[in-house]
C-alpha cells in the first residue's frame, strides 16, 4: 500500500519545481529525504520494541511457569 505523506509531497514538488527555481527544489529534496528518514527510522525501533516486548513477555511466562513447577515438586502435601 502505498501512502502519500508530506515527505512525499515535498519530493514530488521538488521534482516540479526543478524546472524554475533550482535551489529551491534542492530544499524541498533535501527536507522530503530527512523527513522519510526519520519516519522510517522511527516505524523501525518501534517495530524493534515491539518484537523485544513479545519476547520478554515470552521469557517472563516461561519464567513464572517453571517457577511455580519447582514449587509445586518441593511442596510437601501437608494432609
Amino acid at each position: 500500500m502505498i501512502r502519500i505523506g508530506s515527505s512525499e509531497m515535498l519530493i514530488i514538488g521538488a521534482a516540479i519545481v526543478s524546472f524554475n527555481n533550482f535551489w529551491l527544489s534542492i530544499a524541498f529534496l533535501s527536507l522530503g529525504v530527512l523527513g522519510a528518514m526519520g519516519r522510517f527510522g522511527s516505524e523501525h525501533s518501534e517495530k524493534q520494541a515491539r518484537s523485544l516486548a513479545g519476547e520478554n513477555a515470552a521469557e517472563n511466562i516461561s519464567t513464572i511457569v517453571s517457577s511455580f513447577v519447582e514449587k509445586m515438586n518441593k511442596k510437601e502435601n501437608i494432609h
